[in-house]
């Protein structure tokens, strides 16, 4: 990893952690990985992630913009219900969550 790629990152965590200063890696990643793929449900997230699924279920409840067990959300995705498996809720990013992607990639 070049020092570039390094400031990056670091610029990258510092945008996170104002959100939340507990923002944890895992969350990171789910969040990353549905910017990277809107409308992913939490089974592929568990798939492509190797976080297990009470854990991605646990951030997803997390990043959403309903909280959820009297614990503040981050308000960065949306859950839909998934058309073809109703059990399941697709995550997609609300415009605070396409603000802060925007933001991570310019720095």
């Amino acid at each position: 990893m070049t020092t570039p790629d390094v400031k990056q990152l670091k610029r990258a965590l510092e945008l996170l952690s104002l959100i939340d200063t507990e923002f944890s890696i895992q969350a990171v990643i789910c969040f990353l990985e549905i910017a990277q793929n809107e409308g992913i449900n939490g089974k592929d997230l568990t798939l492509r992630t190797g976080i297990s699924f009470s854990n991605v279920s646990r951030y997803l409840a997390r990043l959403s913009d309903k909280p959820r067990y009297k614990k503040e959300s981050y308000g960065l995705i949306e859950l839909k219900i998934d058309p073809y498996d109703r059990r399941m809720k697709t995550a997609w990013l609300t415009p605070k969550g396409k603000k802060l992607i925007k933001q991570l990639s310019s720095h």
